[in-house]
Formats: C-alpha cells, sequence, structure tokens
C-alpha cells in the first residue's frame, strides 16, 4: 500500500529543527498557567474513535491488537475521562502530549502522522463550556506569541488584512459552528469545540499546537511575503 506513495514529498512529516523545542515550550507555559500535564495514551477503543470520528470520514482507523492508533490527543483525553484515570482538576483544564495517525491524503499540511498537544477541559455547562472555549483561544494565540521559527520571533496579530511586517502574523478565529478555527493565511492551525463525550457529559477541546503543520504554515506565509515585497 505505501509503494506507491514513496516518492510523495510529504510521506515523511517535515519537522524543523526547533518543532521539538516549540511543543515543549508550550506545554511548560499551559502548565505554569495550571493546567494539568497528563501522559496520554496512543490506543483508544472502537466506541471512543467513532464517537469523534466526522460524518463525511469513511476512513478506517490504524488498528492494532489493543485499539486503533488516535488521530487526536481529544481521544486519549475521553478514554482517561471514561475510566476515571484523569488526575484532579485544578479549574484550568489538561494538558497533553501524543502522536497522531490519520489515513488521508498528503499536501503540505496533511500527513499520516504528527504531533500534537492537546488542551482538554470537562465543562458544568453551556455556559461554562463557552467561557471555556474562549479562554482556550485567548490563551493559545498568547502562548503562540512566544514561540520561534527558524530562529525568528513570533508576532501575532488578529489583521484582516496582510501585513507589510513580515513578522507580524495575522491569525483569524474562523468560526464553523460547531468548533472554531485558528488559521493563518488560509491555513488551519488548530481546533477548538465543545462537545459531549459518550455519557453525555460536557467538555471542551482545543490543538495547544501541532506540528509540523504550525512550523511548516509560519515559513510559507514569510516566504509568500517575501516573494511580493
Amino acid at each position: 500500500m505505501l509503494n506507491g506513495h514513496l516518492d510523495n514529498q510529504y510521506l515523511h512529516s517535515r519537522f524543523d529543527a526547533d518543532a521539538l523545542a516549540r511543543l515543549d515550550s508550550v506545554m511548560r507555559t499551559f502548565v505554569a498557567r495550571g493546567c494539568v500535564l497528563v501522559n496520554l495514551p496512543w490506543l483508544a477503543p472502537d466506541h471512543i474513535m467513532q464517537h469523534t470520528k466526522p460524518a463525511w470520514v469513511n476512513r478506517s482507523d490504524p488498528a492494532t491488537m489493543e485499539g486503533s492508533l488516535v488521530a487526536s490527543g481529544e481521544q486519549s483525553f475521553l478514554w482517561l475521562h471514561e475510566r476515571g484515570d484523569l488526575p484532579p482538576n485544578r479549574g484550568h483544564g489538561y494538558i497533553g502530549f501524543s502522536a497522531c495517525f490519520r489515513l488521508e491524503e498528503y499536501d503540505a499540511y496533511h500527513h499520516h502522522y504528527f504531533l500534537k498537544a492537546e488542551l482538554f477541559a470537562p465543562a458544568t455547562d453551556e455556559a461554562h463550556a463557552a467561557a471555556i472555549q474562549h479562554a482556550m483561544l485567548r490563551d493559545v494565540r498568547q502562548v503562540w506569541s512566544g514561540l520561534q521559527v527558524s530562529n525568528a520571533p513570533l508576532e501575532f496579530a488578529a489583521l484582516s488584512h496582510v501585513p507589510s511586517h513580515h513578522r507580524i502574523l495575522p491569525i483569524r478565529v474562523r468560526d464553523l459552528g460547531d468548533q472554531m478555527d485558528l488559521e493563518i493565511n488560509g491555513v488551519e492551525l488548530g481546533s477548538y469545540g465543545i462537545r459531549h463525550d459518550c455519557h453525555g457529559d460536557l467538555y471542551v477541546f482545543g490543538t495547544a499546537l501541532a506540528e509540523p503543520r504550525f512550523g511548516e504554515a509560519v515559513r510559507e506565509y514569510r516566504r509568500e511575503l517575501d516573494l511580493t515585497s
């Protein structure tokens, strides 16, 4: 099955030299802000995988003898939550790290595997969930501003136009109804949504950082500005 893809330039996820350092920095920053660090499993049972799978996705999940490889840390958190294995929450939610596996078409931003730090927070009601989601979007944008790509610090701004200074990167919030996305130059960098788990309990999920997509999207945006400046 893989033989037909061996020459595909996107077969191997393209992590830049700073990708792991950015993931480490993001996780340390969220822990310092009060999130509880959780050691996430990279496998989840079928009922968890099916519960979170979008209706338009008809692909099978990569399976093992003990469960499927997760497509997102959200599934890992749900499995721990269902088992009662999450540690006490201090009110700031959780953060964890996992590889993510998705059998989807290759392109510059879609890979069969990538690395992601995931945020997760149980909610008591819809109003509480909305407040968590709003805070999560705010905090992620603040934390990203402390990162570096290709040894250059990042400065993000919520702008509706392309800035003239290449170090200012416009982050847009796209409302998709069931979730909010953070984008740069049309590339989704993270999704933040409110859902019910398999037992009807509310929770909020979100991307703290996904690599190599984050680094690649920032570098591509800077390349485009260099070509037009």
